[in-house]
């Protein structure tokens, strides 16, 4: 339940204090305050009493967004009547209209909002430096608060822009548009391999995050630089198709016939970021072993039923990537994928036998150890003696690393799940 409370400054500023549901969806990081100058505090308190009934009229479409939600409401508020009508009349164009003004600096009055917010709806494309048109208007109408964000606006942007008929095409003839549709076709790897169908049901479905996922994946395996060539993806006619498809081609990357004719077992991968540990306690033998092949990689997804073959080419040409197998001292076995950020390996993904969760024990255990070889890698560098000059001296430089950095790649965040 939304709670709303109002206090004021000598500054003549109202103060909306929002509290009992988040304002943003994304770490919380705002505080939920949304300041309304004015130039008097009668101006203040006496527009202060409207403030709660608009706020009421407003945040049950707003909520539905997935971000921006403060942004939005405070324009909603500051933008007075127009800028209300328009987030009822079109939810996109409004957060577009947001996104633009946080980024005028000439926008600073109540006036020049509510001014702004009053236009034709094509002008206030042409103000937010989007393509106008009519139709671009009836387009972003389609766009449910729900599947609104700055990221389907901005690939939308980029396919009216590239103004390919084919594209404008299925855009226009669609009952709705949503995040899955607009990520399909701005890619083009995508869009061949869809068909027409694909797009309706994309747009009128539910479907879950985990589409975009499986998509994502169809297309890194079916670009792989080995094997790619020697498979095949089924056709996508719905999202239904999607997690069909993915097993399929996990499949035929796991037919060793196949495997055989791309190359893929033949391959011999960099030397591993970390050598690796092993022991024996008992009647186990326990260790962290790098996988150094192809064939080696082929075997590790058959054992432990999962299609982390499907990364090879990555470990081979893109060395981003590095696997090991782990069999931890009290016998679990798992299977380590390790990313590179800088000069330093992060655990990205750990799995276990057909992608189980492995035991708080096991992940501890291999937590420690990328973390012991993540500090020999420092005193390697000297960056362990730059950090503690660095502190003293009362700089930081954590995100520097010496001149000695790599490729710079996006941190883990557990998108290379082996998934079945």
């Amino acid at each position: 339940m939304l709670e709303i409370s109002l206090s004021y400054s000598d500054s003549c500023q109202c103060n909306v204090i929002l509290s009992g549901e988040r304002i943003i969806s994304s770490q919380n990081l705002e505080c939920g305050q949304l300041p309304l100058p004015f130039k008097k505090r009668v101006y203040a308190e006496k527009y202060g009493r409207e403030v709660e009934e608009i706020i009421k009229t407003v945040w049950p479409q707003i909520r539905q967004l997935p971000l921006r939600r403060k942004m939005l409401l405070e324009l909603c508020i500051k933008g007075g009547r127009p800028a209300r009508e328009l987030f009822r009349d079109c939810p996109a164009l409004g957060l577009l209209l947001a996104l633009r003004i946080s980024n005028d600096s000439s926008i600073c009055l109540q006036e020049q909002l509510v001014e702004l917010a009053g236009r034709k709806r094509v002008e206030i494309l042409e103000y937010c430096l989007f393509p106008a048109a009519p139709w671009i208007v009836k387009l972003l109408r389609k766009i449910t608060p729900a599947q609104c964000s700055p990221f389907i606006l901005q690939d939308l942007k980029k396919i009216l822009t590239r103004n390919t008929s084919k594209q404008i095409k299925v855009l226009r003839h669609l009952p709705a548009v949503s995040r899955l549709v607009v990520d399909t076709l701005k890619d083009e790897k995508k869009a061949a391999l869809v068909a027409n169908s694909f797009y309706v049901d994309a747009a009128t479905s539910r479907w879950s995050g985990d589409a975009e996922y499986l998509f994502d994946e169809i297309i890194r395996m079916k670009s792989d630089e080995v094997a790619g060539d020697y498979i095949s993806v089924p056709p996508l006619r719905s999202v239904d198709d999607l997690p069909r498809a993915h097993d399929e081609l996990v499949r035929q990357f796991n037919n060793l016939e196949r495997l055989e004719w791309s190359g893929f077992l033949s391959l011999t991968f960099p030397k591993p970021p970390f050598a690796g540990i092993s022991g024996k306690t008992g009647n186990i033998e326990w260790g962290i072993f790098p996988i150094r092949t192809g064939m080696e990689l082929y075997t590790e997804g058959q054992e432990m039923k999962h299609c982390v073959a499907t990364y090879a080419s990555s470990i081979a040409y893109e060395k981003n990537l590095y696997v090991y197998h782990v069999c931890s001292p009290a016998g679990e076995k798992a299977t380590l994928m390790l990313s590179r950020e800088d000069v330093f390996w992060h655990l990205s993904e750990i799995e276990g036998v057909a992608n189980t969760d492995v035991s708080s024990e096991t992940m501890q255990w291999v937590e420690e150890w990328i973390a012991g070889e993540n500090r020999f890698l420092r005193k390697k560098y000297g960056l362990e003696k730059r950090e503690k000059n660095d502190i003293k001296a009362g700089t930081d430089h954590s995100h520097d690393h010496g001149g000695y950095s790599s490729e710079q790649h996006d941190p883990p965040d557990g998108s290379h799940q082996f998934v079945m």
